[in-house]
Formats: C-alpha cells, sequence, structure tokens
C-alpha cells in the first residue's frame, strides 16, 4: 500500500490555517473601528448627560425640595404664629435663594435658564408678600390674642370672682346666680375666642361672638340686681368686657385681612411657585428622556450595521476555511484510514507492520505519513527481537518459578518447625520458672518449719523444766497429805476418849441426880447443878460425835487426794518421759529440716540458672522464627515475582505473536 506520488504544493498547514483567521481579523478591525466611532459618539451623549443633564436634574430636585420645606415653615408659622417659625421660614427662603444662584451659574441651556430666572422672580415675590404683608397682619393678630386670652379674658375672670364672694358674703342668692352664669358664659367665651385664634374658623368665630353677647347679657342682669356695695365692681366689669369686644373686633378684622393675604397672595404664588419648579424639573427630565432615547436609538443601529458585519464576516471566512480545511483533511483522513486499520488489526490480534502510509503531499500531513511509515519499518525489527526474548524469558521464568516454590516450601517447613520448638522452649521455660518459684516456696517454707522447730524444742524444754518442778511439788503434797492423814487419825483417838469422859461425866451426873432426889430439898441445888452438868456433858458428847464425823470424812478426803497425788505423780513422771522423747525428736526434725532447706537452696540456685538458659535459648529460637518467617515471605515474594515474571514472558509473547513482521 506505499503510494510515493506527492502532489508538490507551495504551502504548508501553518499558513493554510492562517487564511481565515487573518480575513476574520481584518473584518473584525473594521467592526472595531466602527465600534469605535459608535462608542465615541455614544460617550459624548452620556457626557452631555451625565456632565450637565444629571447634575442639572439633582439641583432642579434640590431647589424642588428647599421650595416644600419653605411651604412647609409658611404652613407651621399659620398654626404657631411664633417668630421662631418665621425665622425658619427666612433660613428656608435664603437656602432656596442660594440653590437659585448656583443653578444660574451651571445651567447651560437658554429655555431652562429662562424658566429659571422666572422661578428666581416668583420665589422672590413670595418672600416679598410674606415678610411685608403676612408677617405684620400675623404679628398683630398674635398680640390680640395674647391680649384677649392673658389679660381681659383672665381679668374679667377675676372680677366675676369678686362679685361672687361679695354676693355669697352678703347672702344674696339671686346675685350669685347670675354672677356665676355671667362666669361660665365668659369662660366659653374665652375658651371659643381661643380655639378663633388658632384655627381661624368661621364657625368658632360665630360662636365665640354670640358667647360673647350672651356673656355683656348676663353682665347686664347682674348689674341691674347688683346692691350698692358692687356698684364699683360691675363698673369695672362692664369697663373690662367692653374692651373685650372691641379686641375680639379687631381680631375679626385682622382674621379676614390675613385671610385675604393668604387666598389672594400667598397660597396662589406658593402655587406657582411650586408649579414652576416642578415645570423646571419636568423640563430636565424630559430632555433627559430624549436624549437616553436617542443614545439607545444609535446603540440599536450601531448594533444592527455591528451584526451584519459580524455575519458577513462568519459566512466569508467559513467558506475559505471550508476549502483551506477540506486541502488539509483529506490527506489526514486517508491516513486516519490506514492508521485505524491497523488499530483494528492490533485489537483482533493480527496486526500486519508491513502497512504503509500513503505520501500524496509535501506539507506536515505528508511529513507525518514517511514519519509514521519510517516508524512502522523501524518497529518490525524490534518486534522480531521481542518475540526472541520473550520465548528466552518465558523459559528462564519457568525454572524460576520452580525454585521459587521449592524455596518456598522449604521455608515454610522450617518456619512451622521453628514455631514449635519455640512453643516447647516456652513450655519449658515456664515449667522452669515454677520449679524455681517452688524451690524458693520450700525454702522459706522450710525456714519458717526450722524457726517453728526451734521454738518448739524452747517449749518441750520449758515443759521438761515445769513437769519436774510439778513432781517435786506433788510428791511433797502427798508427803503433807500423807501427814494431815496421821494427825487426823490422832484427833479420831482423842475424841473417842472425850467421848468416854462424856459418858462417864453423863453417869456421874445421873447418879448424882438420883442422890440429890434422895436427899431431898437439901439436895435440890445440888440436883439442879448435876442436871446442868448433865446437860453439858450431852452437848459435849454430840459435839464429839459431830466433830468425829467432820475427822472421819476429812480422813476419807485425805485418803482420796493421796490417792489422785500419787496417781499424779505417776502421769507427770509419764510425761516428763514423754516430753524427753518430744525433744529428741524435734532434734532430729531441726536436723532433717536444715537438710532439705540446703537441698531447696540448691534446687532453687539450679532452677533460676536452668530458667535464664531457656530464656536465652528461646529468645534465640524467636531470632530464628523471624529469620524463617522473613524468608518465608522472600521466598514468597520471589515465588510470586517468578510466577509475575512467568505471566509477563507469556503475555509478551502473545503481544509480540500479534505483530507480523
Amino acid at each position: 500500500m506505499n503510494n510515493n506520488n506527492v502532489k508538490s504544493t507551495s504551502f504548508g498547514i501553518l499558513l493554510k490555517s492562517l487564511i481565515a483567521p487573518t480575513f476574520l481579523l481584518f473584518f473584525m478591525v473594521m467592526v472595531g473601528a466602527y465600534a469605535v466611532y459608535n462608542l465615541s459618539s455614544v460617550s459624548q451623549t452620556t457626557r452631555v448627560i451625565t456632565d450637565d443633564m444629571v447634575p442639572n436634574t439633582g439641583r432642579a430636585t434640590e431647589v424642588m425640595r428647599s421650595i416644600f420645606n419653605e411651604r412647609l415653615a409658611l404652613y407651621n408659622f399659620r398654626a404657631s404664629g411664633a417668630p421662631d417659625d418665621a425665622r425658619i421660614f427666612n433660613t428656608e427662603q435664603k437656602e432656596t435663594q442660594r440653590l437659585l444662584q448656583e443653578a444660574d451659574v451651571y445651567f447651560k441651556n437658554p429655555q431652562r435658564r429662562a424658566m429659571l430666572q422666572s422661578l428666581s422672580q416668583q420665589h422672590e415675590n413670595f418672600g416679598r408678600h410674606f415678610s411685608q404683608e403676612l408677617v405684620p397682619v400675623q404679628t398683630e393678630m398674635m398680640a390680640l390674642r395674647e391680649r384677649l386670652l392673658n389679660e381681659l379674658g383672665p381679668a374679667a375672670r377675676r372680677e366675676i370672682e369678686r362679685l361672687v364672694e361679695t354676693a355669697l358674703v352678703s347672702g344674696r342668692l339671686t346675685e350669685v346666680r347670675v354672677a356665676v352664669a355671667a362666669q361660665g358664659n365668659v369662660l366659653n367665651a374665652s375658651t371659643q375666642v381661643g380655639l378663633f385664634s388658632i384655627t381661624m374658623d368661621p364657625a368658632f368665630q360665630r360662636e365665640a361672638g354670640l358667647l360673647i353677647e350672651d356673656a355683656r347679657f348676663t353682665i347686664e342682669d347682674y348689674a341691674d340686681i347688683a346692691g350698692l356695695d358692687t356698684r364699683a365692681l360691675i363698673a369695672e366689669l362692664v369697663s373690662t368686657w367692653s374692651e373685650y369686644e372691641e379686641a375680639f373686633a379687631q381680631m375679626i378684622q385682622l382674621a379676614e385681612r390675613y385671610q385675604a393675604i393668604l387666598n389672594d397672595s400667598i397660597l396662589p404664588k406658593g402655587t406657582q411657585l411650586t408649579d414652576a419648579a416642578y415645570g423646571l424639573q419636568l423640563d430636565i427630565f424630559n430632555h433627559l428622556e430624549q436624549e437616553g432615547a436617542r443614545t439607545q436609538s444609535q446603540i440599536q443601529s450601531s448594533n444592527v450595521i455591528m451584526m451584519l458585519l459580524v455575519a458577513i464576516a462568519a459566512i466569508i471566512g467559513s467558506a475559505i476555511a471550508y476549502f483551506i480545511t477540506r486541502s488539509v483533511v483529506k490527506p489526514i483522513l486517508a491516513a486516519s484510514h490506514v492508521l485505524s486499520d491497523l488499530v483494528t488489526s492490533l485489537r483482533a490480534k493480527n496486526c500486519d507492520l508491513r502497512q504503509r502510509l500513503p505520501v500524496t503531499t509535501r506539507d506536515e500531513v505528508g511529513v507525518l505519513a514517511r514519519n509514521i511509515n519510517e516508524f512502522l519499518a523501524t518497529l518490525q525489527p524490534v518486534v522480531n527481537q521481542f518475540r526472541e526474548s520473550s520465548d528466552t524469558l518465558q523459559s528462564a521464568s519457568s525454572k524460576l518459578t520452580k525454585v521459587a516454590l521449592k524455596t518456598q516450601e522449604g521455608t515454610h517447613q522450617q518456619k512451622s518447625e521453628t514455631i514449635e520448638v519455640a512453643t516447647a522452649m516456652e513450655e519449658m521455660e515456664s515449667t522452669v520458672a515454677d520449679i524455681a518459684r517452688s524451690a524458693a516456696e520450700a525454702q522459706v517454707l522450710s525456714e519458717q518449719t526450722d524457726k517453728d522447730a526451734n521454738e518448739g524444742k524452747q517449749v518441750v524444754n520449758q515443759m521438761i523444766n515445769s513437769s519436774q518442778d510439778l513432781a517435786a511439788q506433788l510428791k511433797e503434797m502427798a508427803d503433807g497429805i500423807e501427814s494431815l492423814g496421821s494427825h487426823t487419825a490422832s484427833i479420831g483417838q482423842v475424841l473417842e476418849v472425850i467421848k468416854s469422859i462424856s459418858d462417864q461425866t453423863n453417869l456421874l451426873a445421873l447418879n448424882a441426880a438420883i442422890e440429890a432426889a434422895r436427899a431431898g430439898e437439901s439436895g435440890r441445888g445440888f440436883a439442879v447443878v448435876a442436871d446442868e452438868v448433865r446437860t453439858l456433858a450431852k452437848r459435849t458428847l454430840d459435839s464429839t460425835v459431830q466433830v468425829q464425823s467432820f475427822v472421819d470424812n476429812v480422813q476419807k478426803g485425805t485418803e482420796l487426794v493421796v490417792l489422785k497425788m500419787h496417781k499424779c505423780k505417776a502421769s507427770s513422771e509419764s510425761t516428763v518421759e514423754k516430753v524427753a522423747a518430744a525433744n529428741e525428736a524435734l532434734n532430729m526434725i531441726m536436723t532433717r529440716v536444715q537438710t532439705i532447706k540446703d537441698m531447696t537452696t540448691q534446687i532453687a540456685s539450679a532452677a533460676e540458672e536452668q530458667s535464664l538458659v531457656s530464656h536465652e535459648i528461646t529468645r534465640s529460637v524467636d531470632r530464628i522464627r523471624h529469620i524463617a518467617e522473613d524468608s518465608a515471605l522472600s521466598a514468597e515474594g520471589s515465588s510470586q515475582s517468578a510466577l509475575e515474571m512467568d505471566r509477563l514472558g507469556k503475555e509478551l509473547n502473545q503481544l509480540v505473536s500479534q505483530f507480523k513482521s
């Protein structure tokens, strides 16, 4: 498939690809120049709006706001009539005048300047009417209001109160009733006059006039019935109320004049002033809207023209790009088909490296095709060499895999046996530790036994000494008790003699009694003595019998004690012999315990040494086990690497077999 028919061309892909962008760039420059021209025009219009109209709009708005503040101050002055509100109006008027003068400097449009001058003239007239006409009338009205509400009205009420007090003191109830009615009318009239002076409402004016007239009638009625002592007070009240009526009439005239000034001059001029300011503001807004509409129309027409230019440039550029792209893409597509066939055959594992790309041009596409052909030609011998190397690699990896598997089996067996040895050594180490611990415990126990035997020997020696002392004491007690028995026998003999003497004394006393009886009265005293002697002999005999009984019991007890003492003596002698035998046994136990103590000491030392040796052996076996585990892991890794190498060799062989060279 090698095609060497190369077309000669003088343009490369780079030059071809630059034609369309260059053309589009030319059109974009044209569009940009037109856009800059239109933007300059729009910028000029915008500058007029931002530098002239927008600031003028703000100034007109400030003038409008200041005029509204003036009118608000006017309304406040109408409501209160206070000098402070008049000063506030003058301040607002000066502020408006300042804003008008500032606007006169910045306004350039002749029509708006004329409107501004007219507005300034109207504003000046408005302020002059306020200062020269309205303020004097308002000031005079406030003075009358002050006189009515704070002087004449309170004076009339005080005079009526004096009349009421005088009538009450005099007890003239009719005068009191009429005076109280007059006082109520005066108070109501003063209230309505105050409301009228604040609101200037005709309804309050009419109501105040009627109440003033009613108060005058009531005062006249009171004057007709008043006593001589109140004539002077009545005269003062009539005079005060007449002045009150005159002042109220003047206030009505001033109020009518005040309303006339407001309705004919101030309010219309204020409305005209507001309308003129609004007209100036509206003119600026209309002009601003016209300029905005003109700018919007200019922007829209510019957008349409630029869109047409862009569309024309896009159409022409697309046509140029199509033809240039076709001349570049066609050989690329041809080369792409060949490369696609190579890729398809490679996926099918039947790649033919003997194919070549067609070379039809001398541009970059042709250079690419030639380079790919050279790459394929260079790749063919490399693939052949890969095939030979993969066969060799596969053979070597198979052998290496077998060796690695055998090594892995050996290391696994070594690891298993090492683990068993380590387990046995750990068990032996545990056993040796138990032996050492038991030997140590036996040594401690033997030492304690030796100590206990020594203490037992001392106790036995003490028992021997105590038993010998007890035997000697028992012997002495036995001798003493035997001596007591012999003495008791002697007491028995003495008692026999005393008993015999008692019997003889009793017989003698009986004979004496018989002889005394024979003697009669002369022997009565002797009979009494004989009877006493007989009684005494009887008591002696009874005591002797009792003592004899005691002595017999003592003799019997003494014999038993002597018998038991002999038994105790024999037992103590036997105990001494047994304690001596126990002493000999303890001596033998102490000798054997000392022997056991020496043997347990030797066993403990040997067990400790054996424990150290077994621990060292266990550590060595553990290190061997770790080495065996590492060897097993290394062998396993080598086996896996060998298997992986074998697999890669097979895959490489399969991949190389896909290429036909």
